[in-house]
């Protein structure tokens, strides 16, 4: 297991104190664990809602997995909303071919919230992708679009390149995830 606190870029001005993303994968899934934190905590948060697959979840708040095997131009992009909904992308390269992606998605309907922190959590079933090989390393992006009550967003990531928030910049894909060893 990886934990990763994310930044908000230069020109976000959020209220959430704190992003932390927890990741880790085996032969064939990978979790994500999100964390927010804030007292209050003013992050716009619907209930839980019937887990399903949506598109545009970035609009509001959303939590966001960007992995690029190694050595390949193609990435994917996994995403998580509060309200249990989740979406995976395959792209041919920077933002060009982008389609569904052949990965499934179980949102853990058990978010817990207490003291200020909110935490969700998702696995996400990868072997329909044979080009997400667990032997082989991985550059990841994780990222999150935090919507507060007022509507003000923040952005947040690893990593940001330069100009406004842009997810896909491979600059954001800030850390190499080894291959995964069964024990």
């Amino acid at each position: 297991m990886s934990v990763f606190q994310l930044q908000p870029h230069p020109t976000s001005r959020p209220t959430v104190e704190k992003v932390e993303v927890l990741i880790w994968r085996d032969e064939g899934q990978f979790d994500l664990d999100v964390r927010l934190f804030g007292s209050p905590l003013r992050a716009k948060l619907p209930p839980w809602n019937e887990p399903q697959r949506r598109d545009q979840l970035w609009r509001t708040t959303c939590f966001e997995a960007f992995i690029r095997p190694q050595g390949d131009a193609s990435y994917y992009e996994l995403n998580l909303a509060p309200a249990g909904h989740w979406a995976a992308y395959r792209f041919d390269d920077y933002r060009s071919g982008m389609r569904n992606a052949a990965i499934d998605a179980q949102p853990d309907p058990d978010i817990l919230f207490y003291d200020g922190i909110w935490v969700q959590e998702a696995a996400f079933d990868f072997r329909g992708e044979p080009e997400l090989d667990p032997s082989r390393p991985w550059q990841i992006g994780l990222s999150a679009v935090i919507e507060e009550e007022d509507g003000t967003k923040s952005y947040w990531a690893l990593a940001h390149g330069h100009g406004p928030p842009d997810f896909h910049n491979p600059a954001c894909f800030a850390y190499w995830l080894p291959p995964f060893a069964p024990e």
